[in-house]
């Protein structure tokens, strides 16, 4: 996960708002097995998902092109 593209995928995912990347990535490693240490791309994915309801090619984690998808404003909260 520590890598310039997935930071700026996860950015682009919680429509650059930090506040919603953090409270993202408490959701995602609360959801991790006991024991674990590393988030793959697999569990972003997965979890990206579960939170927008997104069909796999709206997953800003799995398209090349992840700024043509919109599911992000799925990640929107009131």
């Amino acid at each position: 996960m520590r890598n310039e593209d997935t930071y700026l995928r996860l950015s682009y995912a919680c429509l650059d708002v930090y506040g919603r990347v953090f409270r993202f990535l408490v959701d995602l490693l609360s959801t991790l097995p006991d024991g674990r240490t590393e988030v793959t791309l697999d569990d972003l994915v997965d979890r990206y998902a579960f939170r927008t309801g997104c069909m796999p090619g709206q997953n800003v984690f799995l398209r090349d092109d992840y700024r043509e998808c919109t599911a992000g404003l799925l990640m929107a909260e009131p």
